[in-house]
């Protein structure tokens, strides 16, 4: 039977998983394995949510706020209409965005740029779609696609 969040096979959330774990050896950040099933529904969800494929196409300019609000809503645990900075890492879960540390500071500092430590919607909006960590994803898609080019001819 397919998950009820994204309709993959149960199976493919050992990847998750199997990522948490890995990260956890490594030492690579402080991570937190879900504690019950609400948090494992989570991580779930974000990692299904429409805007990876985008993200994974370095389209970053067919992000749209809906598709923004999506994400927020999903990491808004608590409902309150602004997600904490620890919320936010939450993303550092999502196996397909491949995150690492500057990443993740990156993304902070772009979207809690008044330093509340509480990220509107628009403010995530801004920096998924013109922060730092856009443009280095751009860029880096960029020089996959040249890559192919080249190989193509």
């Amino acid at each position: 039977s397919a998950c009820p969040h994204c309709q993959l096979p149960p199976s493919s959330h050992a990847v998750v998983a199997s990522h948490l774990y890995r990260l956890s050896l490594a030492g690579l950040r402080a991570v937190t394995m879900p504690k019950n099933s609400n948090e494992a529904d989570k991580i779930e969800q974000l990692q299904c949510l429409p805007i990876w494929s985008k993200f994974e196409r370095g389209d970053i300019h067919d992000v749209t706020q809906a598709d923004v609000d999506l994400l927020f809503a999903t990491m808004d645990s608590d409902g309150s209409g602004t997600i904490s900075v620890p919320e936010l890492m939450s993303l550092q879960f999502v196996p397909s965005l491949q995150l690492s540390d500057k990443d993740l500071k990156d993304l902070v500092a772009d979207a809690d740029k008044d330093g509340s430590g509480e990220i509107t919607p628009i403010e995530l909006y801004k920096a998924m779609t013109a922060g730092t960590l856009a443009f280095n994803h751009v860029k880096e898609n960029l020089g996959k696609r040249e890559k192919q080019i080249d190989t193509n001819q």
